[in-house]
């Protein structure tokens, strides 16, 4: 409103005959004949539309203020391409545009010049600054060595206070908070080696911790040099261990039977015969225990020896052919090399059923005699 009242009489001198100016106000296509310019402000207007529909039909800016969007559409895909799980929206902030200009570039023919500058000035170090998650794999490594120098998960659990669940799921980003944190941590510790007394974990915890992180591949970081390679005296003298999350479903099932071939016939503990296959005692539970929300159980108890400080079990009293046919099966793997060890671990998991089932079946029975013998020694009229 403000402008329209600078030009009140289209008569005054100072009016901007023969412009787009004067057509906006009133000077209009009604009125060509009172426009003393000439071109008048309705030829002026009409020209300009016409070389903005030429303009519009070959795909070029229809304003001077408008270049191509196509150049300023591949620069922010290739900046966006090389920060991983980066977002328009953290190039928007970057850019200080809006964030539907950024979202709806690649329907845009045209852009505004500004807008345009402003996304190209953007570099790849900006949004990385602002991109909320990051690659697990360098908080992975971080959490593994501090493993490797004995300090255990539960107890990096409890400093950082948080979950790390995200150690199991490499592929999957993490916050950029949870990776500072890691790296605070790491640099905490350094190159110091957990003790019980600096670190409050038992002897036994400790030494789990490296066992579990070396069966994985990783070391302390004091273990590596300045250029990352290992040193050489790390790699003396140690047994050779397999990553058991990376092997093969047949390699599993061949571990499985070697496990409990070893902890049946031999009476080792869980900690000595899964140590050469990477894996927790837990993952052993896991199989052994019994209940139909666990396909892979086999209801294989043990019980420990009484006395024994060293931790070795025997087959518990009862389950005797249970353990027989868990061993028939494992012969079968390791002596056959036609054996389809994953085949053979699903019949023995059958099999195992079927004898719970006919176990069962023999107790009821037995409590059938039990219950009816009583009734019948019972004199009439006596409760039994």
């Amino acid at each position: 409103m403000a402008r329209k009242t600078k030009y009140p009489d289209r008569t005054d001198p100072s009016f901007p005959h023969g412009t787009m100016v004067g057509y906006d106000y009133g000077c209009n296509a009604s009125r060509r004949a009172e426009c003393p310019a000439t071109p008048t402000c309705a030829d002026v207007r009409r020209r300009k539309q016409k070389l903005a529909n030429v303009n519009r039909r070959l795909g070029r800016p229809t304003s001077r203020d408008l270049i191509p969007a196509g150049p300023v559409l591949t620069h922010m895909r290739n900046v966006l391409a090389a920060v991983p799980y980066s977002s328009i929206t953290a190039y928007a902030k970057v850019a200080g545009v809006d964030r539907e200009v950024i979202s709806t570039l690649h329907t845009r023919d045209t852009i505004r010049r500004r807008v345009a500058e402003a996304i190209l000035a953007v570099t790849p170090d900006a949004v990385a600054a602002l991109t909320d998650e990051v690659p697990a794999q360098p908080a992975i490594d971080a959490v593994r060595k501090m493993q490797a120098a004995g300090w255990s998960l539960r107890w990096q659990m409890r400093k950082l206070r948080a979950d790390l669940s995200w150690l199991w799921h490499p592929d999957r980003p993490i916050r950029r908070a949870t990776l500072d944190a890691v790296t605070a941590l790491a640099r905490t510790v350094g190159e110091r080696a957990a003790t019980p007394e600096n670190s409050g974990l038992t002897k036994n915890a400790i030494r789990l911790a490296i066992a579990n992180a070396r069966a994985l591949g990783y070391y302390p970081a004091a273990a590596y040099d300045e250029d990352g390679t290992l040193h050489p005296e790390y790699l003396q003298d140690e047994e050779p261990t397999t990553d058991y999350r990376r092997m093969t479903p047949e390699a599993k099932a061949s571990a499985r039977f070697a496990i409990l071939t070893e902890m049946i016939r031999s009476g080792t503990s869980r900690v000595q015969a899964v140590k050469p296959y990477g894996i927790g005692v837990n993952a052993v539970d896991r199989w052994l225990q019994r209940g139909h929300r666990n396909p892979n159980a086999i209801g294989l108890r043990f019980q420990a020896l009484a006395g024994n400080q060293q931790g070795r079990i025997e087959v518990a009293p009862g389950y005797g052919g249970l353990a027989n046919i868990v061993l028939k099966y494992a012969t079968w793997v390791a002596t056959d090399s036609d054996t389809d060890p994953v085949q053979a671990w699903t019949d023995m998991i059958a099999e195992a059923a079927a004898w719970h089932e006919q176990r069962a079946q023999k107790a009821a029975v037995r409590a059938q005699r039990s219950t009816t013998r009583t009734e019948s020694l019972t004199p009439k009229g006596v409760a039994a």
